[in-house]
């Protein structure tokens, strides 16, 4: 069998250093096996040079603590710090559409993805344009245009520069194993992590961190052991009943996140504020907001790291800084 090869590019992924040896994954795609009948593999490998590497330190130093305070300074900027090369096996020029759709779609969904969630900002893949041998065919699905006007943020990395080969390895093959369910969910959960990334304030990211919390816990069964602990937080809380602490309690106990009643009080507090007295400008210099903020963006990291089998990892925890409730 001949293979080919498609390029892209790639934005905000930090590497770290100027890379000898490029960060290298492969993923099988049922859906293309199914459709040509012959086994259909791509390997991939993400690679910087002196060049790219210099825009890298660039783009850090323009979304720098001082810079984001500066009036001009746009959190929507991006910049091209890589390139990536996908092998694909040839394939018949009927199946162009399948392979571009199908191909791309898995990079902008679970790669980038997985990546972003990596390194907290919105890691960017290109369309990578996958041709045939036998004659070239533009097929170009409509599904990644929005990512190009789409904001970008720009955060601490929750995995280390050179765990990222690992830990994308060992992320894909976690995912790979799911079944086509459970790939959906996990889909869901590193989007909608991804669209926290957007959000410019604290109270906003507070109330989308508590909503991924809440989910997952709706998501896993109710132990006995989380039923006690909803049980013995109730009073704590100040409620006799609640479905949605009921459930947040059911995700802390199921990942095993480690927590003080405070943290689980000041945001239970925040969450039935937000819902409830929601036009309240009080709720935008609540004291609890920036602990509640780093407590819940814990709890979402660590489940979405178990979620991917990344428990060989350390993860490092968030260090954004909050300044008059904007997120920096």
């Amino acid at each position: 069998m001949s293979y080919r090869r498609a390029e892209c590019r790639v934005f905000n992924l930090s590497f770290g250093s100027l890379r000898a040896d490029p960060i290298r994954f492969s993923w099988r795609s049922q859906e293309l096996t199914a459709l040509t009948q012959f086994e259909v593999e791509f390997s991939a490998e993400l690679l910087n040079n002196a060049e790219l590497f210099n825009a890298e330190n660039q783009l850090t130093a323009f979304h720098s603590l001082e810079n984001k305070q500066n009036l001009g300074h746009n959190f929507r900027a991006a910049a091209q710090t890589g390139n990536l090369h996908v092998t694909y096996p040839d394939f018949p020029a009927r199946y162009t559409y399948g392979f571009k759709e199908r191909g791309n779609l898995f990079l902008s969904e679970v790669v980038a993805r997985i990546l972003s969630f990596f390194q907290r900002r919105r890691v960017l893949f290109s369309t990578a344009q996958f041709t045939s041998s036998e004659h070239f065919i533009l097929g170009m699905p409509a599904f990644l245009a929005a990512e190009w006007v789409d904001s970008v943020s720009f955060g601490p990395p929750v995995i280390d520069f050179q765990d990222t080969d690992a830990a994308l390895t060992s992320a894909l093959s976690t995912y790979e194993a799911l079944s086509e369910e459970c790939k959906g969910r996990v889909q869901m959960l590193l989007h909608r992590y991804n669209e926290l990334l957007n959000l410019p304030y604290v109270h906003e990211r507070v109330e989308g961190l508590w909503r991924i919390t809440e989910a997952l816990g709706h998501s896993v069964p109710l132990t006995t052991q989380a039923r006690d602990e909803y049980t013995r937080l109730l009073p704590v809380c100040g409620v006799k009943g609640s479905r949605n602490l009921e459930r947040t309690v059911s995700a802390l106990v199921h990942y095993g996140i480690s927590y003080r009643d405070e943290d689980v009080k000041d945001s239970f507090k925040i969450r039935n504020r937000s819902m409830h007295e929601y036009l309240d400008p009080r709720l935008l210099s609540d004291s609890t907001l920036p602990q509640s903020f780093n407590f819940l963006h814990r709890c979402v990291d660590q489940a979405i790291a178990k979620e991917l089998g990344l428990s060989a990892f350390v993860l490092k925890d968030a260090t954004f800084w909050i300044f008059q409730n904007r997120v920096l």
